[in-house]
């Protein structure tokens, strides 16, 4: 069975302009912390379980014809 849930937005499309972004930034501060806090409280519930880093592996050298 496919539920499919739609979804839109609409909004006025405004200048980005330095005050603007300040102005959100003072409105919301507490944001950015909280994302970065609960990324590294992730971080550290795996850690505490065990988990290795595992670096990604080098691409392949492409072999010249």
């Amino acid at each position: 069975m496919l539920i499919l849930f739609p979804a839109a937005f609409s909004g006025l499309q405004v200048p980005l302009q330095t005050g603007k972004i300040l102005g959100l930034v003072a409105r919301i501060p507490h944001l950015t912390l909280k994302i970065v806090a609960g990324i590294h409280w992730e971080a550290l519930k795996l850690w505490l379980k065990g988990v290795r880093y595992m670096p990604r592996p080098r691409t392949p050298e492409l072999a010249s014809p």
